[in-house]
């Protein structure tokens, strides 16, 4: 009977252990050895890493579209501007948000800024942070931050400003679209130096 209550006793050792061990083995590959999950995956969307990566690229060619600038090549008038606005933006945006954006004139600001102090102006850096997912609205939302550079006809760069933004952009039948787009406004010296006027 002694013998009977040793082998239980070392039975039931033996399965604690073994137990705890499993259990040791599924906390650290759950803390440390899992693999890390996508940027901000909230679980309840299904946006794999290439289509996030697909929506920083466009949102990447829209805003470098719409800072690069060549002020030789700034629209003379509105008529021109808004051919050129609806040739060059339309594509990566929403019907909303371009009437948005156009409506609260803010494609005419670079190229006022460009005009004004005589300088291209080009996109040194623009970097984005994803910030949420909705699998309801389709959409993600970035927090991002450009680096423009002034240069003038002499080559010399005149002017390094950082601006910060958010955008949102909405999968649709054709692709990527950005829905919103909001950043900082350039300092008002270098769109309005003589003016002072608000853009």
């Amino acid at each position: 009977m002694e013998d009977k209550s040793k082998h239980l006793g070392k039975a039931i050792l033996t399965a604690v252990c073994f137990a705890l061990l499993v259990g040791g083995i599924y906390i650290v590959n759950n803390q440390d050895g899992q693999t890390p999950a996508p940027l901000m995956q909230s679980g309840n969307n299904g946006f794999s890493q290439k289509e996030i990566a697909t929506a920083i690229k466009l949102a990447k060619r829209f805003k470098k579209a719409e800072y690069n600038i060549n002020y030789h090549n700034v629209p003379e008038n509105s008529v021109t501007a808004i051919r050129h606005y609806k040739k060059t933006f339309k594509p990566y945006l929403t019907e909303k948000a371009f009437d948005n954006l156009s409506a609260n004139r803010i494609f005419r600001i670079p190229g006022e800024a460009a005009l004004n102090q005589k300088s291209n102006i080009s996109v040194q850096k623009i970097t984005f942070d994803q910030t949420e997912e909705s699998k309801q609205d389709n959409s993600i939302n970035f927090n991002y931050r450009m680096k423009l550079a002034f240069q003038n006809e002499q080559g010399k760069i005149t002017h390094n400003i950082s601006l910060k933004g958010q955008i949102t952009l909405t999968r649709t039948k054709e692709g990527w679209k950005i829905s919103r787009d909001w950043n900082e406004r350039m300092p008002q010296e270098l769109v309005y130096p003589e003016s002072g006027k608000n853009p």
